[in-house]
């Protein structure tokens, strides 16, 4: 069970030094208890220097119910492709939000009317908690307070603690004994005057410093948590300078917060479109409390009953509306459009195969890399061919669909009704091929750029602008 706000934590430290022993000290159970905060809202920022890159998050949880908002970068650019600029579709600021709740994840991106269900198990692995920040040296974002602490290497009845004392810290070490023999070694230093918040982790190897971690905090109400937190590597810079950094704008813990969330914290409106991945439903309308078929809200609003569609929905579907005409009136044939809508044209297949050659430029990757480049490359194209051939028949119906829509009058009831949600749908079986980009390829080419291809990064895109080459 979740501490209202937090539980203080007294402990003295007195008698508490000695040799290891496999029991769990009280100390490092009140850093991990001081960490276990009912209700928050906090705002903050990562920043990875060795990989040039930034991040702005908004965090907020209730109990159990937490959001995480992805506000992009320092231009509000939430993709970034490998030359860094923003990826297609991706150019303007925007926010993506995930809320889990219960036994469900809902996703919403603030640029489209349409959002995502499905199994919180399935989407918690990727949401960043922020409680659990600073607690390990190696700083793994997709982790809670606990996991925090014991995804770090800990193993309860094997691995050995020990309890010092540094002036007024005490210094929590704890150690396993890995392959030939060497030693792998957990430090924290604790401020008992601060809840036992940690100001300092360690990650050492055979008492070599592997990784480390240096914590600002700040009150905020009875919470002692991080305002700045310095990530140190020993292969980067010789461990003389951050090569991460966490810095938290603005923090607020207390019982007046919402104790919780429902999908409209997180932007849906009456009217969005939502694809049940848990149920393999698609093209429901969010209801303001559940997503229902097209059919029962149309019947409920046919019956009298009066449904308010959010005022994104009806600016999107105006917009849809104008677009189509707009098209029409510029001599747009249909099969113009389907090269553009299309998941798998050869021109979506051209832009994937001109982002691999452009990252394989800009990192000047050797002969192996390039090698394991293009396998990557074909293994997602596969996936995604493998998609459109699954859903071949609802691509066609999608597109004949709107297709009939558009040959009817300007002003036919059926066309104005219709033709907003079939563009919709046409659009939603896209986003499959987006995730397989944006969550295979563009981040598995990412992991293959060694260090020093990184850092002669700026020079190389210097001179491509200069010369083209």
């Amino acid at each position: 069970m979740i501490a209202s706000v937090v539980v203080p934590v007294l402990l003295s430290i007195a008698g508490q030094s000695g040799g290891w022993s496999h029991e769990v000290p009280r100390e490092l159970l009140a850093m991990e208890q001081s960490r276990n905060i009912a209700r928050g809202h906090v705002t903050w920022t990562y920043r990875d220097h060795e990989n040039r890159r930034a991040k702005h998050y908004t965090s907020r949880f209730a109990g159990e119910d937490y959001i995480h908002v992805d506000r992009g970068d320092d231009d509000g650019v939430v993709f970034r492709g490998p030359t860094g600029e923003p990826m297609v579709g991706f150019s303007r600021p925007h926010w993506k939000a995930t809320l889990l709740s219960g036994d469900k994840a809902w996703t919403h991106d603030g640029r489209y009317i349409l959002a995502d269900l499905e199994k919180r198990v399935v989407r918690a692995s990727f949401i960043p908690d922020v409680r659990g920040i600073g607690l390990s040296p190696t700083q793994r974002l997709c982790l809670d307070a606990h996991e925090a602490v014991w995804m770090s290497g800990l193993h309860k009845g094997v691995t050995e603690f020990r309890v010092e004392s540094e002036g007024p810290l005490a210094v929590v070490r704890a150690r396993n004994t890995i392959g030939d023999g060497r030693t792998h070694e957990i430090a924290w230093w604790l401020d008992p005057n601060k809840n036992f918040a940690a100001v300092r982790t360690q990650e050492l190897e055979d008492g070599r410093m592997i990784r480390e971690t240096r914590i600002a905090l700040a009150e905020s109400g009875k919470v002692w948590f991080p305002e700045r937190i310095a990530c140190y590597r020993s292969d980067y810079r010789d461990g003389a300078e951050p090569w991460q950094e966490l810095t938290v704008d603005t923090a607020t813990f207390a019982d007046s917060l919402p104790e919780k969330f429902d999908p409209s914290d997180i932007g849906l409106e009456v009217g969005m479109n939502v694809t049940d991945q848990i149920d393999r439903r698609s093209n429901l309308l969010w209801d303001g409390e559940k997503p229902v078929t097209g059919k029962e809200f149309a019947d409920r609003e046919r019956a009298g009953e009066r449904i308010t569609v959010g005022p994104n929905c009806r600016r999107a579907f105006a917009s849809l509306d104008q677009l189509r005409e707009a098209e029409v009136a510029a001599g747009l044939h249909e099969k113009d459009r389907g090269e553009l809508c299309d998941p798998l044209t050869p021109r979506r297949s051209k832009l994937w195969e001109d982002y691999v050659k452009t990252f394989i430029k800009v990192y000047e990757l050797d002969g192996g890399q390039i090698q394991r480049a293009w396998t990557i490359h074909k293994t997602c194209l596969e996936q995604a061919e493998s998609y459109e051939k699954r859903r071949k028949s609802e691509i066609e119906a999608a597109e004949a669909e709107v297709g009939r829509l558009m040959s009817l009058a300007p002003d036919a009831k059926e066309r104005l009704e219709k033709l907003g949600p079939a563009v919709r749908e046409r659009t939603k079986l896209e986003e499959p091929i987006v995730r397989i980009f944006d969550e295979q390829l563009s981040p598995r080419l990412e992991r293959l750029p060694t260090r020093a291809q990184r850092d002669a990064y700026p020079g190389v895109m210097k001179r491509i602008r200069e010369t083209g080459k």
